[in-house]
């Protein structure tokens, strides 16, 4: 047996064949392979193209809503200006405060009010806040009368330097859209840029324009014209961005990287650039705020497309090197069946992963989804949905009624009419507010937004959106609308409500005539007492007890509102008559005049009103008011502690009042005043001792004007200061020249000084550079203060007058008798002389106890070493008596009447023809 028989048996061999047939089977699997290969790149490829856009439209989501919020506090800043004749600084700092809270809006850098400034007024507005120290960082343009806008109010107080410093013209980038919002009357946006305020931070503007209170829609130009200025908010872009990468998901395969603004694709900010390409496939989600388009762009990381190309590499590389092999056909082909199993589980995996980490940033920003299948009528409600309406352990069917039926009923049908619009492609998306039941009972505020699908037709067959709760947000947006109606100590309706409702009032009584109503101005007496002696903290007690008062005195329709200050309305509506009017006010009266009990104090602070009637005529709300505060400043005047009734004779005094004031602040400019001087009587010798100085007013066309008319309205108005100066510089010139021609070296001239001049800080300074400037001593210049200044129980003024004496100069207490003081404390003040008042002089011819009471204040004063001065002498029969009590001076029409400077140095040469001695 040979070998070749032990062997089974070979086929014939084909090779032709056989290469035709692995060829061909090589063909097939190649073939196979490469589809393979190429299908699950794609499926990666859109797998992850898939998480971009999700990424994409959530981070828009995030940062869409913060803008929203934004805007909405905005318009909140706006009605601030819409509730208030004026804005005042520390409301505006109240508003800022309250918005930039942790809770609401930590993303605006600076809150400003921008002032419109016509282009004529720019020089005027460079003197002025050079005056307050303040300068512009735009000078050159102030200089070049362009200026359009300024900065009056900034908050917070990090911005407020820089933003008072800043005014923009029309070179700014802001300008544009200044004049955009105030021409068309919305809220705009600018463009992202490096606001120069913020340094190098990248940021937005967003404006609203201000308008005039009488302010109708025009054109552009009319709008313009009414707008008196804009609040504005520079918000830092960057830092939306970064809280919105933080609260969006984290996947470490992709880098969303670009905020862009406007078609010009303008970057805003970006996450990781530097790890993506600028020309690499990307997802976009495109959304507008305040008239503005902005997009995300989310590009995924290079390893990312790396890790999806990988799978496929995979399969076709194996397919070749398997395929090859006709045995292991089978084995290739499973294997790659698997291994694409595999990495679709992986994707899917990849998928729900990310789907769950949106579920879990939308429920972080307390956004909530649902689903519509219009088709089906059927809806999906989110966990978070659910939640936020308190049924989340409840069993919920997909029906949209479990949605309608916990919607407020006044709500119900604004509600489905959005909804059937956007259905019909009327509007491009769904965003109102709505109240809905939560299931404790209690309405909640809620923002819903949503966005239709369409098919190939255009008919809408899903609508999907989110839900968030914004009952926090609503409940920010009322306490910032109530301060800027209210008045923040006292919790009163502040000037602007008041004058509103006095306006509807008048439009009643208008209609129907036998509804009166009446306007009562409030100022409390002594209020300023309390301030001064007790401190600002019980003053701020004062004010909320007497607000409590009037709540608890008033009837439910009545209004009592602060205006400022001690100063306070209420408008009686609904009253029969006047008499009704004033009998309120005589209660109010007696309930002012209980004392409140304060911190331990007992403060009592009656009240001045002044009582406007509806029955006086057909007059506006502002001329009410008006007419209020000039009866409330009769009744003042009268004494205090009462009411008085407005006529027509006040308001020609009030009118005559201001008219003196305007002119008695040009008077001094114009020299339109004198001195006169009023000789003093040594009694023993008859010779002329001093002079006391006396202003005149010489008016252009009223003539002589009495002292006591402008004296009181210089002292309140001030002006006391500067003609107080003027007097003390002419007494001490005029002290100058006698003092050259008198051999007495004892002449003097006396010079009254006012409360408000005794306590001003340049006193002392203003002495010293008038004796300096004539070359006299201070002991030639007596200075005269009455009774009523030094016993003013507001201020002690023995510092002061210790002070004046220390300097050289005389005191004497003018008006002796007048006022409080006893005699009892006459040791207590450092004066020298003592001046008795002229009404003692007066009675005592005809009244035996004012003898004796002149005869004990002549006695005292000189055990107490004081000279005495004795006003008002015009008869002999006085001068005798004078004389018998050793009295040492006098002056009055006996001696002499006030001299012009010429015919006193006339009489102190040649002497007076009297018989003093």
């Amino acid at each position: 047996m040979v070998e070749s028989d032990l062997a089974p048996e070979r086929p014939p061999s084909k090779p032709l064949a056989s290469l035709a047939g692995i060829g061909a089977v090589a063909t097939v699997m190649a073939l196979v392979t490469g589809a393979l290969s190429w299908t699950t790149w794609q499926a990666s490829i859109r797998a992850l193209e898939n998480k971009s856009q999700w990424q994409a439209n959530e981070l828009a989501s995030l940062v869409r809503g913060r803008l929203h919020a934004i805007e909405g506090a905005l318009r909140v800043a706006v009605t601030l200006f819409d509730a208030s004749e004026k804005v005042e600084a520390d409301e505006w700092k109240t508003l800022v405060q309250s918005a930039q809270s942790d809770r609401i809006l930590p993303y605006v850098s600076t809150w400003a009010f921008v002032k419109r400034i016509p282009s004529d007024g720019a020089h005027a507005l460079v003197e002025e806040l050079d005056s307050e120290g303040r300068s512009l960082a735009t000078r050159p343009g102030i200089e070049d009368d362009s200026v359009l806008a300024v900065v009056q109010y900034a908050e917070p107080a990090e911005q407020r330097g820089p933003m008072l410093e800043h005014a923009f013209t029309p070179a700014s980038s802001t300008t544009s859209i200044l004049l955009r919002s105030a021409e068309r009357g919305t809220l705009e946006m600018g463009e992202a840029h490096s606001l120069e305020h913020l340094g190098s931070e990248q940021g937005l503007e967003l404006v609203s324009p201000v308008y005039r209170k009488d302010f109708e829609p025009g054109s552009d130009a009319e709008n313009l014209e009414a707008v008196d200025g804009w609040v504005l908010l520079a918000i830092s872009a960057e830092r939306i961005w970064r809280e919105s990468i933080l609260d969006a998901p984290d996947d470490h395969s992709f880098a969303l990287a670009v905020l862009t603004d406007g078609d010009e694709r303008t970057v805003v900010s970006a996450l990781r650039s530097d790890e993506h390409e600028a020309d690499a496939s990307h997802a976009v989600s495109r959304f507008k705020v305040a008239g503005r388009e902005w997009s995300i762009e989310a590009y995924p990381l290079s390893s990312a497309r790396a890790d999806a190309r990988r799978p496929a590499l995979f399969v076709l590389f194996g397919g070749l090197i398997f395929g090859a092999l006709v045995t292991a056909l089978v084995r290739s082909v499973t294997q790659t069946r698997n291994r694409a199993l595999w990495l679709a589980r992986s994707m899917n995996k990849q998928l729900l992963e990310s789907e769950q980490r949106y579920s879990l940033a939308v429920s972080g920003s307390n956004d909530a989804l649902w689903d519509w299948d219009l088709v089906a009528n059927s809806v999906y409600y989110a966990d978070r949905w659910k939640e936020l309406l308190g049924v989340h352990e409840e069993v919920l069917t997909d029906s949209p009624d479990e949605w309608f039926k916990r919607i407020a009923p006044a709500d119900l049908g604004p509600f489905k009419t959005h909804l059937d619009q956007h259905i019909e492609g009327e509007t491009e998306r769904m965003d109102l507010q709505m109240e809905m039941m939560h299931s404790d009972g209690v309405y909640r505020s809620m923002l819903c937004r949503a966005v239709a699908v369409r098919n190939a037709e255009g008919l809408a067959v899903r609508i999907a959106g989110s839900l968030a709760d914004i009952t926090e947000l609503k409940q920010a947006q009322d306490e910032l609308r109530s301060l800027a109606m209210h008045d923040r100590l006292t919790g009163l309706p502040n000037r602007a409500v008041f004058a509103d409702r006095l306006r509807g009032a008048i439009a009643r009584w208008k209609r129907q005539t036998d509804r009166n109503f009446a306007v009562l101005f409030f100022d409390f007496d002594r209020f300023k007492l309390v301030n001064d002696s007790l401190g600002h903290d019980v003053g701020d007690a004062l004010l909320v007890s007497i607000a409590e008062r009037f709540r608890e005195s008033l009837r439910e329709q009545d209004t009592a509102a602060r205006f400022g200050g001690d100063e306070f309305a209420v408008l009686l509506d609904g009253i029969r008559d006047r008499a009704e009017a004033e009998m309120i006010s005589e209660r109010l009266l007696n309930v002012f005049a209980v004392a409140h009990q304060l911190d331990g104090h007992e403060v009592v602070s009656t009240a001045s009103i002044g009582l406007v009637p509806s029955d006086l005529g057909d007059v506006d709300a502002d001329e009410m008011m008006r007419n209020a505060d000039v009866a409330m400043y009769r009744a003042k005047a009268l004494g205090k502690a009462q009411y008085c009734v407005f006529d027509e004779t006040m308001l020609s005094a009030a009118a005559g009042r201001l008219r003196l004031e305007v002119d008695l602040r040009r008077a001094l400019s114009d020299q339109q005043f004198k001195l006169e001087y009023q000789p003093i009587i040594h009694l023993q010798t008859g010779e002329i001792q001093g002079f006391e100085a006396l202003v005149r007013w010489e008016h252009p066309s009223q003539g002589r004007i009495s002292p006591d008319r402008f004296l009181s309205v210089a002292e309140e108005t001030g002006d006391i200061i500067p003609l107080g100066n003027w007097i003390l510089r002419e007494a001490c010139q005029q002290a100058a020249v006698w003092k050259q021609e008198s051999a007495n070296d004892e002449l003097f001239v006396t010079v009254n000084l006012s409360r408000r001049q005794l306590v001003h800080p340049s006193l002392h300074v203003m002495l010293q550079e008038a004796v300096e400037l004539a070359g006299i001593s201070p002991s030639n210049i007596k200075l005269e203060v009455t009774e009523t200044v030094v016993m003013d129980e507001r201020t002690d003024m023995l510092p002061m007058l210790r002070s004046l004496k220390d300097m050289g100069f005389p005191l004497a207490m003018d008006d002796f008798g007048t006022g409080h003081s006893s005699l009892s404390c006459l040791h207590r003040f450092p004066i020298d002389v003592l001046k008795i008042d002229r009404s003692f002089t007066a009675n005592m011819e005809h009244r035996q106890e004012f003898t004796a009471v002149m005869h004990a204040i002549v006695t005292l004063a000189h055990h107490l070493r004081f000279s005495v001065v004795v006003e008002g002498v015009e008869t002999e029969a006085q001068l005798a008596q004078l004389q018998l009590m050793d009295c040492e001076y006098a002056q009055g029409y006996l001696f002499s009447k006030p001299l012009a400077s010429e015919a006193a140095t006339a009489a102190l040469r040649q002497g007076l023809n009297q018989n003093a001695a």
